[in-house]
């Protein structure tokens, strides 16, 4: 689910993997993270993934937020890949 995160670091905007884009944006340079939230009334309204519980923001009264990077992104899409049925095909090296 994190893997499907966009960051656009030109436009300062993140955008969910339900297309929407975060209604709060604060940038962590010292982290190089992203702190955002989404409205659970008007932006997660009818996300399928907030009604199911796969939602990775952590959930608030009023909002859904979380924090998010570069980094987390591709450990993520890495962790899918790894997953995935082409890798489990792939041969094993022993180490020594």
């Amino acid at each position: 689910m994190t893997a499907d995160f966009e960051i656009d670091e030109e436009t300062k905007t993140v955008t969910c993997p339900n297309g929407k884009t975060a209604d709060r944006v604060t940038y962590y340079e010292k982290t190089d993270s992203w702190n955002i939230s989404f409205h659970k009334e008007t932006t997660c309204k009818d996300c399928p993934f907030a009604a199911t519980g796969r939602c990775p923001m952590k959930n608030h009264k009023r909002v859904r937020s979380g924090t998010i990077s570069q980094k987390k992104i591709q450990r993520a899409h890495l962790q899918r890949t790894m997953k995935s049925e082409e890798a489990s095909q792939l041969p094993v090296q022993k180490r020594c």
